[in-house]
């Protein structure tokens, strides 16, 4: 019979699709087409057009961010003040709102939300292309691969932005209560559709049943000898894992191991990474060797425009030594007129009077009211701003009294911002000016609490020990590389180090990639280790952590009592002892039961590390995080700022969820449709605490 041919403009794709601004273009299908249209009305076509849905971006970088692999060299190197590589990238440490950026740059939550959008309009256009080639595409042999590989896409690009956008998964109950993200399954074909409609946006429970009909309908479709470059697609094996994965996350623990075995085959070890025979003469060798698109650890790359290895090397965010000495330094203030240094010390609060000036500016300062002090080099160029009662306010509420019309504001020692004041700047009040300057004594120790540690993440990474070897992995023995003359910047894993494509050579211009690896036969390996734990077969799991770490050239064996040595304990007391909330999380009590048995929790515990070292740089640590509730403490110190913040990440707290980006919202997609708030039993107990120390 006579079929219809699809034609897709890419530029339509790119600029108008729900990946851009979440607003479609017109379906041109009855125009005559011109160079910028592309008939897709063959198996090759189709393939081509699969080929170019695959992103260019992955979550990494703003999930090592907001995960606990990361330290801020501003507080371990307290005598650094170091900007970071972009502001989006400080925010996202802070756990703030992500907006520092514009609509072309890499790595922020646009990149990620429009490029796997793109991605899943690219396979709905191929599927739709397919239903016009053929009455079953399924059973098709010239397009069947094809109609495999596209749901495969659309499932998996889905499932990155649930994880990212959305609440991780608990239970059904939970989860049918949390919203997840639009599950996009048409071809755009008018203008302006409400993504935010729950016709699209669906809570994570049904994401996540949408995400396995996709996955069922594509896995056993998959062909790799029609790829000329299987480790670019989804090949048997990257399928079998995305398979893996997925269903660890929806705790089906029995289908996890069911799909990693058909990855993964009877002997693992032929398919881990041969680490011992890398070679190691240049890091491009090593790069190279490690990105391999025959090398059989490698199920699926995943080529992208990345600046990762230039943010650690802007020296603010890295892998590093962590710190167990906070202790304040004594700085001075420097007031206008007073033409003297007054000495702030620890333990010290500057009380510092302001009277209205009523002569000039005829202002009277009344209970209530809101004043802002500006540290400026010029009045009319402030530098900084302490806000009263304003939303602007950049540092904790400071301590004021209003008596008559004078006030009175005391600067503790976290409220002062010595590095702005020591560059001889002044202290003004707009409209008011300062009367005096007295010193008083307070117990500051008594008001913040004890100073915390933090954790040194090179130890946690590869520096540390494991359970059943000693200092650095031998695996990473010439292959980490290290910032500063002394190493005190911290170091990273040559892996994440980057591919320059010039556009012009002698303007030293062009574009810079990193490779990435969505899905290893190493990482398969650990989601069957743990979910072989769940189903009551630990001795299982623990034989595949060894698998592991005979591939890292660990040669001890590995043992349930090496395990509790390393990993026993309460996280107050161990660093490599995650603080996990399973039951706040959801998890079912025959699971929780698993947990109770201290050797089986080490177990756990050792899944999560070695899960941890094998995806860093990746940000797959962030979806651990999530899916277990692991309680994340952040110390940071912006570069202007003298003092140290501590926050904590609790596992209930919505700062959890990525925000639809900003410019998304702008282009009139509503993510508060609907009941948005946070849902898992114990919200009403939400601790949020950051606190600041000298």
């Amino acid at each position: 019979m006579t079929r219809k041919i699809t034609k897709i403009a890419f530029g339509c794709l790119v600029s108008c699709g729900i990946a851009a601004a979440l607003i479609s273009c017109n379906d041109k299908l009855d125009e005559q087409p011109d160079s910028r249209w592309i008939d897709i009305n063959n198996a090759k076509k189709v393939q081509q057009l699969l080929t170019s849905g695959y992103p260019k971006a992955v979550p990494a970088v703003v999930c090592e961010l907001m995960g606990d692999n990361l330290v801020d060299n501003n507080v371990v190197v307290p005598a650094t003040h170091n900007d970071a590589y972009s502001l989006f990238h400080e925010e996202a440490y802070r756990w703030e709102d992500i907006k520092s950026y514009s609509t072309g740059d890499d790595d922020t939550p646009y990149e990620i939300w429009d490029r796997y959008y793109f991605g899943i309009a690219t396979a709905n256009h191929a599927i739709e292309a397919m239903k016009e080639m053929s009455d079953d595409p399924r059973t098709d042999p010239t397009i069947s691969h094809s109609w495999g590989e596209a749901h495969l896409m659309r499932a998996y690009f889905h499932f990155v932005l649930v994880n990212v956008f959305a609440e991780a998964y608990k239970n059904e109950a939970l989860s049918s209560q949390d919203w997840g993200v639009p599950y996009v399954t048409t071809v755009e074909d008018v203008v302006n559709i409400d993504y935010s409609d729950t016709t699209y946006t669906k809570k994570v429970s049904e994401v996540y049943r949408l995400i396995e009909k996709d996955l069922l309908e594509g896995i056993d479709l998959i062909d790799d000898s029609k790829y000329q470059v299987p480790a670019y697609h989804f090949n048997r094996n990257a399928a079998y894992a995305f398979a893996a994965r997925f269903y660890l996350f929806w705790r089906n623990y029995g289908k996890c191991v069911k799909y990693a075995d058909m990855a993964l085959g009877g002997n693992p070890a032929t398919s881990l990474r041969k680490w011992a025979s890398m070679n190691t003469n240049t890091i491009y060798t090593m790069l190279n060797a490690y990105n391999d698109e025959t090398a059989a650890c490698n199920y699926l790359l995943q080529t992208t425009y990345s600046l990762q290895d230039r943010m650690l090397s802007a020296c603010r965010f890295a892998i590093n030594d962590g710190t167990k000495d906070l202790t304040p330094k004594e700085t001075s203030l420097w007031v206008k007129d007073k033409k003297e240094e007054m000495p702030i010390t620890p333990g010290h609060t500057v009380e510092i009077t302001f009277s209205s000036l009523k002569e000039k500016d005829n202002i009277v300062m009344a209970e209530g009211d809101t004043l802002r002090i500006y540290f400026t080099k010029d009045e009319d160029e402030p530098e900084f701003i302490i806000s009263y009662k304003g939303k602007d306010d950049k540092l904790a509420a400071l301590s004021y009294t209003v008596e008559k019309d004078n006030l009175k504001i005391a600067l503790s020692n976290k409220d002062i911002v010595t590095n702005i004041l020591e560059r001889g700047l002044t202290l003004q009040g707009r409209g008011w000016s300062p009367t005096k300057i007295t010193l008083e004594k307070m117990n500051y120790a008594s008001t913040v609490g004890s100073i915390p540690n933090v954790t040194n993440t090179k130890n946690i990474l590869y520096e540390g020990g494991g359970p059943n070897w000693s200092n650095r992995i031998p695996a990473f023995d010439g292959k980490i590389f290290r910032w500063g003359a002394g190493s005190e910047y911290g170091s990273w894993l040559f892996r994440v180090y980057e591919y320059f494509e010039y556009t012009n050579k002698i303007a030293g211009i062009g574009y810079v990639h990193i490779i990435y690896q969505p899905f290893t036969a190493e990482e398969t390996l650990l989601c069957r280790a743990e979910a072989e734990l769940y189903l009551g077969q630990r001795e299982k799991a623990i034989q595949d952590l060894e698998f592991w770490t005979v591939s890292k050239m660990i040669t001890n064996p590995l043992t349930q009592s090496g395990i509790n040595r390393k990993y026993g304990g309460t996280p107050a007391a161990n660093d490599w002892a995650d603080d996990i909330h399973p039951r706040e999380m959801g998890f079912e009590d025959k699971y929780l039961q698993v947990l109770e048995n201290d050797s089986s929790l080490n177990v756990l515990r050792c899944v999560l590390h070695f899960r941890r070292i094998e995806t860093m740089f990746e940000g797959m640590r962030w979806f651990d995080i999530k899916r277990y509730g692991i309680t994340v403490h952040h110390a940071y110190r912006g570069p202007q700022d003298y003092d140290v913040t501590h926050d904590y990440l609790l596992w209930n707290d919505p700062r959890r969820v990525l925000k639809v980006p900003y410019n998304v919202k702008d282009a009139g997609y509503d993510p508060e449709k609907g009941d948005r708030a946070l849902q898992g039993g114990g919200g009403d107990n939400l601790k949020y605490f950051p606190y600041t120390t000298k």
